[in-house]
């Protein structure tokens, strides 16, 4: 009887083959050996399966080409599916792991707090040109979801890209198909809602790679995309978030700045969906003023306030 591997690396592949390899290297670099890696592959042709062909490894290294390609999330889902170890390591193809012990550190931290669910360290944005950049991760951040608020996301995703986290196998966790945008979100609230406790990795473990291919870059101007996730959100974790002035601020320029005018708008984006009816009064009270005044700061803001204390 085999004993399950500490860490499954899942690496879902499309196309690249270079990329799939310096990720692959960056895995093979790892003083944590107690793993398995898993890939699925969506590309048409054959290249990442000569690639991983090439790879001689002392660990289980399963290999699928799906039949028809997947897409993102569901060729994570299909790679997270496979997975035997004790915890998950979702590693996307454009990423590399910059800390030969980010591994053990994980698996240590989780072993020690086993009332985590999750875990996560910094990363370092790569750019098309070589130029890397530290996402910034201030400590509040971190003290916003140690005091139970993982809403807090929603302002602003400061946990970072899938490969910078890790979570527990046990639990059936997949990440959500609805969601393209705001899909690691949705994923690490409902992980935080369901357990409070995580462990955090100090340092930049992970880099990540940066192009315009990404979906989340396609995908970054499209109202009915944005705007309907962030919809979702509202009705899947808290109806009561907009009480909040921070976000219901967040709101108001997103409306704002996607140019919804008004109730029919909000349906138009997210039809069949149940929408917060401060989000619909919000859009109903913009669509009575002019959008050139909206855009301008000191005007848009008094009118925002007037709005969030009229909001029931």
């Amino acid at each position: 009887m085999h004993t399950p591997p500490g860490i499954s690396i899942c690496i879902p592949a499309y196309k690249a083959p270079e990329l799939t390899k310096q990720c692959l290297d960056s895995v093979l670099q790892q003083h944590f050996k107690d793993i398995e890696i898993i890939i699925t592959d969506d590309s048409p042709g054959d290249e990442i399966y000569e690639l991983v062909k090439s790879y001689q490894v002392d660990f289980p290294l399963v290999y699928i080409h799906n039949d028809k390609p997947l897409g993102p999330p569901a060729n994570w889902n299909a790679a997270i599916a496979l997975a035997k170890g004790k915890y998950v390591y979702l590693l996307h193809r454009d990423d590399r792991i910059a800390d030969p012990d980010l591994l053990s550190k994980f698996y240590r931290l989780m072993e020690a707090n086993p009332d985590a669910e999750m875990g996560f360290t910094r990363c370092i944005n790569v750019f098309p040109d070589g130029k890397e950049e530290k996402r910034v991760l201030k400590p509040e951040q971190i003290q916003f979801l140690r005091h139970h608020r993982p809403e807090r996301l929603i302002l602003g995703n400061f946990i970072g890209v899938p490969s910078a986290t890790i979570f527990k196998n046990h639990m059936g966790y997949f990440y959500d198909a609805k969601f393209k945008w705001l899909v690691d979100v949705e994923f690490y609230m409902r992980i935080l809602t369901n357990s409070t406790n995580f462990v955090f990795v100090d340092g930049y473990g992970v880099k990540v790679g940066l192009h315009e291919g990404q979906v989340t870059h396609m995908v970054e101007g499209d109202a009915t995309v944005v705007i309907k996730e962030y919809i979702l959100l509202l009705n899947k974790f808290d109806d009561a978030v907009l009480k909040q002035l921070p976000f219901y601020s967040y709101y108001w320029r997103m409306l704002r700045n996607y140019k919804v005018r008004g109730k029919a708008d909000l349906h138009k984006i997210a039809p069949g969906e149940s929408i917060d009816k401060r989000l619909v009064q919000m859009a109903q009270f913009q669509y009575k003023l002019p959008l050139k005044l909206l855009k301008i700061g000191w005007f848009s803001r008094p009118l925002m306030f007037l709005g969030y204390l009229f909001s029931k």
